[in-house]
C-alpha cells in the first residue's frame, strides 16, 4: 500500500485538532444514527467506520452534512445506475479503456495534505472509442479505495490535455457533466483545492463554460490553465510529480500500473460495494429532486453540442 500512496494521519488530525479518541467518538455518533435508518444499506462495520471517518474529514466534521452526503452517495446509485453497474475491473470493458486513459492518485501528499490525482490520455487514445461512463466508474472506484486507505484534507486534479480534441469534448455533454458533478461533489463530498489543466487546447473553453454554470464560483476560480511545465511547477512541486512531468517520481505509466494492480487485487470488494444502495421503499422522509439534483434540475436535459 505504501508503494501506491503515502498518507499522514497524525498530521491530518492536528489540522482539525482531533485526537484518535475524538475520531472514534465522532464516528460512533454518526454510526448510531445510520443504524436507525432502515433504508441505509448494511455494511461490514470496519468498512463503514472508515467511510464515515473520511466523510467527516471532507465535511470538516459537520455531522449533518456527513449524514446527508453518505445518504446521497447510496441514493444516487438508483438515480445514476450507469456509474455503478458492473464494477468488475478485470472485465474487458475496463481493461480496454485502461489502455487509453490513465487516472491515478499520486503517491505523496502536498505540505497542505492535499492528494494529487493525475489524468492523462495515452498514445492509444482514439476519441471515437473513448467511453466517458467507463472512465467515470474507474474514478469512483478509485475514490472508494482511497476512502479505505488514504488520509488527506483535499484534492488537486491535474489533467494533461495535450491529446484532447473536439471528438472527446463532444462526448462530455452538459447533462453528463451535471451527473458527474452530482455524484462526485454531492455524493462523495469531494473537496477540490485546485484543478490544473496542462497544455489545454482552445476548445477546452467549451467545457469550462459548462462547468461555470454547474459549480460554485469559488470552485470555478480554482481551475488553472498551464501552457507548459514551468508554469505547473510554480504551483505543484516537482518532487510530487512523475518523471515525464519533470518530476522526481517514476514515470506515470509505472505509477498507473501499481494503482490499477491495487484495484484488481480489490476486485471482489469493489463489486460488493457497487451493489450497495439505499432501499427507498423503507425511507421515511423522502428525498426531493432539489436534494438530488439541485435547483437547476432539468436545465441541461436539452442542451447538447451541435
Amino acid at each position: 500500500m505504501d508503494q501506491v500512496f503515502h498518507a499522514n494521519r497524525s498530521n491530518l488530525l492536528k489540522v482539525y485538532n482531533k485526537s484518535e479518541k475524538d475520531i472514534e467518538s465522532d464516528v460512533n455518533t454518526i454510526l448510531a444514527t445510520i443504524r436507525q435508518q432502515a433504508h441505509f444499506p448494511t455494511f461490514k462495520e470496519e468498512t463503514l467506520r472508515r467511510k464515515i471517518e473520511t466523510y467527516l474529514i471532507y465535511t470538516k466534521f459537520h455531522y449533518e452534512r456527513t449524514k446527508k452526503q453518505l445518504d446521497l452517495c447510496y441514493a444516487y446509485r438508483h438515480v445514476y445506475p450507469e456509474f455503478f453497474d458492473n464494477w468488475d475491473v478485470c472485465s474487458p470493458e475496463f481493461e480496454n479503456n485502461l489502455d487509453e486513459c490513465r487516472c491515478l492518485p499520486l503517491p505523496y501528499l502536498t505540505t497542505d495534505l492535499y492528494r494529487i490525482t493525475l489524468a492523462e490520455l495515452t498514445d492509444k487514445f482514439v476519441d471515437k472509442h473513448f467511453e466517458p461512463i467507463v472512465h467515470m466508474k474507474i474514478g469512483i472506484m478509485s475514490l472508494e479505495m482511497r476512502f479505505q486507505h488514504d488520509h488527506n484534507v483535499s484534492d488537486i486534479l491535474l489533467f494533461n490535455c495535450s491529446k484532447v480534441n473536439m471528438g472527446l469534448i463532444k462526448k462530455f455533454t452538459p447533462s453528463l457533466i451535471k451527473k458527474i458533478s452530482d455524484v462526485v461533489i454531492k455524493g462523495y463530498s469531494f473537496r477540490l483545492a485546485g484543478a490544473h489543466l496542462l497544455y489545454p487546447p482552445s476548445s477546452i473553453s467549451i467545457l469550462l463554460n459548462i462547468f461555470k454554470l454547474l459549480i460554485k464560483p469559488k470552485l470555478y476560480e480554482r481551475i488553472h490553465l498551464h501552457s507548459d511545465l514551468e508554469s505547473l511547477h510554480k504551483v505543484v512541486p516537482k518532487e510530487l510529480l512523475p518523471k515525464n512531468y519533470g518530476g522526481d517520481l517514476p514515470d506515470s505509466q509505472i505509477l498507473a500500473d501499481r494503482w490499477y494492480e491495487m484495484l484488481r487485487n480489490n476486485r471482489a470488494n469493489l463489486i460488493e460495494e457497487s451493489k450497495m444502495r439505499t432501499d427507498e421503499s423503507k425511507r421515511i422522509d423522502k428525498l426531493n429532486d432539489d436534494e438530488f439534483f439541485g435547483s437547476m434540475h432539468g436545465s441541461f436535459k436539452k442542451l447538447e453540442f451541435d
